[in-house]
């Protein structure tokens, strides 16, 4: 297809820019091209969209053309002639030329009204005496304009009520059920075969009356709808209209199967299936106190908050992590960060979607099934500050009972030092004396492999890793040769950043 060949007349795009149904949100790009070029060539239209449009042409210039009825002019008459005195004749709102005979048409959606001469009332098919087309399609469009003027003359406003039936259930103020909104929904696509039936059929009386009666039934359903909505809007966990354009701007991906899955709950509520993949803030904030307010309730089985109090870290008896719940303190761009109790200064971060599908069941079932869920959420979040992994290296000196003592830690360098006790001696005075080695580990693998093992206590496995992962062992000596080698390193890099 040549690029310079013109796909849509400045007739044509006149004619489809003063109809409505090229601004449903399938069409609005080919609309705003239009705008800017009513000369359109096949050059300006995207390529992905090429083939499409031409398969859809003539379906879009025909769609725009039923919305069309003739129209009275000032002086009452559908068709005005202007004389042959060519300074009182009008220009076509098409193509701009100016005619001495204007035809006056209006559109049933959008209400605009256009003269139009008497060459290109023929883009408008049935309201063209004179159109030069096919005997069978003029004999159609015709019929289709003259039943739809009977039926907008006993049901004003009929073909706008249809083509807006489903804007009624996207304009309410929260997100329904498909049980709440499924006869009103079935009614619509039968007002539209009725309507198709009223403007292919001259003998259409009795589908007229059926059409008003099926209005009728649709204003009662609006009514009840309507109600539903106000008794439930405030309900927690409801998806509200601005949340759904939240998920729709910013989770394109989810929207489709986030708002199936709550429209098929029996009350149109976030679930915990649904709940997995928002990230919208208002709904995360929600569940958030939700879930802490719960698990109050849950921990005060578990533990002591007095007896908890007095101790800064972790005993190594008492309370254990993996027994409690942890409480959520922060929620930010689609992340929780939360803590427990019995695991003092110490916080972690993890995605709302693996919080939720792990914890997820306090909020929303009433089952609880603790079971390796805490030690899964420890796996799959991190720790995001220094104070929290100095607080997790602090636990292994209560754990070997202050024989391995957390010494360092490096985030810039990635290393933690700790030094381990070989042995203790008396002096001539009886001063206890201490000689350690100092060894060094890579902080991040650290973290990552041995976090769950150092919450749970478990000293062998502990060991075996301290063993077998050891960067670099030094002497007292050498640890602080090394130390003063790190510091100087350390500000010759602080020296290059701020340079």
């Amino acid at each position: 297809m040549s690029s310079n060949l013109i796909f849509f007349t400045k007739k044509q795009s006149n004619k489809l820019l003063y109809s409505e149904h090229l601004k449903n949100k399938d069409f609005q790009w080919l609309y705003d091209l239009l705008e800017k070029d009513k000369h359109l060539t096949t050059a300006r239209i995207p390529a992905n969209k090429l083939t499409m449009l031409s398969e859809m042409q003539d379906t879009l210039l025909n769609k725009s053309m039923d919305e069309w009825i003739q129209h009275k002019s000032p002086n009452g008459q559908h068709i005005e002639d202007r004389g042959e005195d060519e300074g009182k004749w009008m220009h076509c709102s098409l193509c701009n030329k100016k005619n001495r005979y204007i035809y006056y048409i209006k559109n049933t959606v959008n209400s605009v009204t256009l003269n139009v001469g008497s060459d290109c009332i023929t883009e408008f098919g049935s309201l063209a005496a004179g159109a030069q087309s096919g005997k069978r399609m003029l004999q159609n469009n015709a019929r289709r304009a003259r039943n739809l003027q009977k039926l907008l003359t006993v049901i004003p406003g009929a073909r706008k009520r249809i083509s807006d039936w489903s804007k009624f259930v996207s304009d309410l103020a929260i997100i329904p059920p498909f049980t709440v909104t499924k006869e009103y929904e079935e009614l619509g696509n039968a007002a539209e075969l009725l309507y198709e039936k009223i403007l292919n059929n001259n003998k259409n009386d009795d589908y007229i009356k059926n059409l008003q009666l099926l209005f009728n039934s649709a204003d009662s359903i609006q009514t009840d709808i309507l109600e539903y909505i106000n008794k439930n809007k405030n309900r927690k966990f409801i998806l509200t209209k601005e949340q759904a354009y939240w998920i729709r701007t910013n989770q394109t991906e989810h929207y489709t199967q986030i708002l199936e899955l709550v429209r098929k709950s029996k009350y149109g509520l976030i679930s915990l299936q649904s709940a997995k993949l928002i990230r919208d803030p208002h709904f995360l904030n929600t569940f958030m106190i939700t879930y802490n307010t719960k698990i109050m309730q849950l921990n005060d089985d578990i533990w002591h908050t007095q007896e908890l109090a007095r101790n800064k870290y972790i005993s190594s008896g008492n309370v254990q992590y993996e027994n409690e719940y942890p409480e959520i303190t922060d929620t930010t761009n689609g992340t929780f960060t939360y803590k427990f109790r019995s695991l003092t200064n110490i916080v972690f971060k993890i995605s709302s979607t693996k919080f939720i599908s792990l914890l997820g069941f306090i909020v929303f079932n009433s089952t609880i099934n603790h079971n390796n869920s805490i030690l899964r959420l420890i796996m799959d979040s991190s720790i995001p500050d220094v104070q929290s992994c100095e607080a997790l290296f602090y636990q292994i000196q209560l754990i070997f009972d202050g024989k391995i003592i957390f010494n360092e830690f490096q985030p810039a360098f990635q290393y933690v030092d700790f030094a381990f006790l070989v042995k203790s001696s008396l002096d001539t005075s009886g001063v206890k004396h201490y000689t350690h080695i100092y060894k060094r580990y890579n902080s991040n693998d650290f973290i990552s492999k041995m976090s769950t093992v150092i919450f749970r206590k478990n000293k062998d496995a502990l060991k075996k890793y301290l063993d077998a992962e050891c960067l670099n062992t030094y002497s007292e000596s050498e640890y602080n040769s090394a130390r003063e080698f790190d510091r100087d390193l350390d500000i010759a890099r602080r020296n290059t950043f701020t340079s």
